[in-house]
């Protein structure tokens, strides 16, 4: 004691503005200890009164140390914390020195807890912290080598009370380290001031060996630390994971942990979700809690439900939308609801569009409505059933057709057209078929498997008839065939009709030949058979001429055997003379032969005059074509003969042919 009354004897003036005033905490008591919040998870524990000490000029405050290694001041601090960790140690104070070798001079920082018991030990060095000033030149500290200085030290206390001890391990007043106290002497007078309550302690070799009646600045800053205890309400079997600042750690359902948590220190869950399968999941309503001291802390989870919402057929969402809580959707609903959660869905009755519609049938829950709210309480899988229809459209140019309307999906349509053959004059509309569907028959039952748009197809077929007097008619087109005196048949247009017609002539001696064609336009064919393209109806008559041609022959056969005859008889009886008639007609027609004075024969005469009326007949029946080709060249070749026998008889009478004009054909 002698000698810490004997180091007291060093005084540190401070001023008003002494720049040795602590920064202003907000200050309050734990206990009997101030507590001063110096971080929002950090406090510094305080058991000095320095702060009281007043500001007066003059007025000195007073610094205190130890000789030896094993003396030191034992500060106790009390805290309302379970326990309580330890960063560093603030200590308000400096060092004097004489000689180098100071500088290097050690200190001791102890932690003992309630009962003394160490706790940790660490030793310094004096100029690591502390500002040194020589003391051969003063008399008193110096200002500006007072200072706070912040000591690391880093130790969990787990009680209530513990204790900071300082061994300032000073050699001599001249080289010793000096901590500043709460006791100092007021201006003008000689006795000390005491702080009210005194919280420091002479501590020996471990022990507490006196209270004494000042506190030296000696101030802890660290963590309260609280026992905390966590849990969830989470079903057994699902675990979650909870961190702070430092730590990781897992907790089951239905279990909780004890952990022990700095004064402020955040416990936040780290999943967002905690799923119990895929439909039922868990959210914590309070994923983050602040420990302000000793407390249990329940995460509280809610369930959340998955609800699917689909409509059947999928494809509805082409055209239209479903509406859940006021808000559209084109495509299936998949999101989770919490429990007691509302889900309002609303879906259209009826969508149509380019010849598909959809006609509201119910939802899967039974509900005839077409608007449904339901309380989430479990997982749905709801379902909006559609009856899909499908638009059947049957359009005929002629006729009247059957079954346009709506379908359901898969159900059959009997469409029909009647009747299947229409008739316009001489022209036709037949039913080939529908387009689309593939089908011929005019009443078809199909199934409805899409949209449909029907079409009835038509030909278009024109009469053909062909008619005669004579002969038998005969008309083909595309495999049909039929003949007679008058036979028409119905040919598509754009088909080949041929028309023939057999005999070409008949009759004995005054002949019906086959002079052509002539249909309704006036148009003329001269072919017996034709082949015409049918565009419109087409009535055709045949044209016979009379063939005078073997009548003809006839005559001239019996003319011949009459001058044949004649003849002979001339010749029997010595020829004959030349009656006034005959030389009348002679001298009309046949100037050149009067002339001559030649005498020809009757009989010869008329046959010249016969030959020459057939060959006048037989040009103008061929340039009317009154005349078949192989007629003509019959008639050509009997009149060649005849005119050759004739021109040997007139030669044979001396008579010149040039004069009668008569030559071959």
């Amino acid at each position: 004691m002698q000698q810490l009354i004997y180091l007291a004897a060093y005084h540190h003036y401070r001023g008003k503005n002494d720049l040795l005033l602590l920064i202003p905490f907000f200050i309050f008591m734990i206990s009997e200890i101030m507590i001063v919040t110096a971080k929002p998870t950090t406090i510094t524990l305080i058991s000095d009164e320095y702060e009281k000490i007043p500001s007066l000029p003059l007025i000195s405050e007073i610094f205190y140390s130890i000789m030896g290694e094993e003396i030191g001041y034992g500060i106790k601090f009390s805290v309302t914390s379970d326990k309580f960790k330890v960063e560093s140690i603030i200590i308000l104070g400096c060092y004097s020195y004489s000689r180098n070798s100071t500088h290097q001079r050690k200190f001791k920082i102890e932690i003992r807890d309630a009962n003394k018991r160490l706790i940790k030990s660490v030793t310094y060095t004096y100029s690591d912290y502390f500002n040194g000033f020589y003391a051969p030149l003063f008399d008193r500290i110096p200002d500006q080598s007072v200072k706070y200085v912040k000591v690391p030290l880093s130790v969990m206390v787990n009680t209530k009370i513990f204790y900071v001890i300082i061994y300032p391990n000073g050699e001599n007043e001249d080289n010793c380290l000096w901590i500043a106290s709460d006791a100092y002497l007021p201006p003008l007078q000689f006795e000390k001031h005491y702080p009210s309550k005194q919280h420091t302690y002479l501590f020996k070799n471990g022990k507490a060996v006196t209270r004494i009646k000042f506190n030296v600045v000696v101030r802890v800053k660290g963590y309260p630390v609280y026992t905390v205890k966590i849990s969830s309400n989470l079903p057994e079997g699902l675990s979650i994971t909870i961190r702070n600042e430092t730590s990781t750690f897992g907790l089951k359902g239905g279990e909780s942990l004890v952990i022990d948590a700095y004064n402020g220190s955040d416990l936040c869950v780290a999943q967002d979700f905690v799923y119990l399968n895929n439909v039922t999941r868990y959210v914590c309503i309070n994923p983050q809690q602040t420990i302000t001291g000793r407390q249990e802390i329940v995460f509280s989870f809610k369930p959340e439900y998955l609800v699917t919402i689909m409509v059947n057929p999928e494809d509805f969402y082409d055209y239209s939308t479903i509406r859940i809580n006021a808000r559209n959707y084109s495509k299936p609903f998949k999101e989770w609801f919490r429990n007691g959660s509302m889900a309002i869905i609303e879906a259209p009755m009826m969508i149509e569009e380019d010849g598909v519609r959809y006609i509201f049938d119910k939802f899967s829950l039974s509900s005839p409505s077409n608007r449904l709210t339901l309380t989430i309480s479990s997982p749905l899988n709801v379902i909006v059933y559609y009856r899909r229809q499908y638009y059947v459209s049957v359009k005929s140019a002629h006729g009247k057709t059957e079954g346009e309307g709506w379908y359901d999906e898969g159900a059959y349509a009997i469409v029909s057209v009647n009747p299947s053959v229409v008739y316009d004059g001489d022209t036709r509309y037949v039913f080939t078929g529908w387009q689309s569907v593939g089908e011929t028959k005019p009443s078809i039952t199909i199934r409805v498997d899409k949209p449909l748009n029907i079409i009835a197809l038509w030909s278009i077929e024109h009469r053909v008839k062909a008619r005669s007097d004579f002969g038998i008619v005969r008309l083909s087109c595309d495999g049909v065939e039929k003949e007679g005196r008058e036979v028409e048949i119905w040919a598509r247009q754009g088909g080949k009709v041929s028309i023939s017609i057999t005999p070409l002539s008949q009759g004995l001696l005054v002949r019906k030949v086959f002079a052509g064609w002539i249909d309704q336009r006036g148009n003329e064919y001269r072919d017996p058979e034709i082949v015409l393209e049918v565009t419109n109806p087409i009535i055709l008559t045949a044209k016979w001429r009379d063939d005078y041609t073997f009548l003809v022959l006839l005559i001239v056969v019996v003319m011949v055997a009459v001058a044949a005859t004649v003849y002979i008889m001339v010749k029997k009886h010595g020829g004959l003379k030349e009656t006034r008639p005959e030389r009348e007609y002679a001298k009309h027609h046949k100037a050149r032969v009067i002339a001559q004075r030649q005498s020809i024969p009757p009989d010869i005469l008329k046959e010249i005059r016969q030959l020459k009326t057939l060959k006048e007949k037989i040009l103008f029946f061929r340039e009317k074509g009154y005349l078949e080709d192989k007629d003509y060249w019959r008639l050509v070749e009997s009149y060649n003969t005849r005119i050759n026998k004739l021109k040997e008889k007139l030669k044979e009478l001396g008579i010149d042919i040039k004069a009668y004009d008569l030559e071959e054909i």
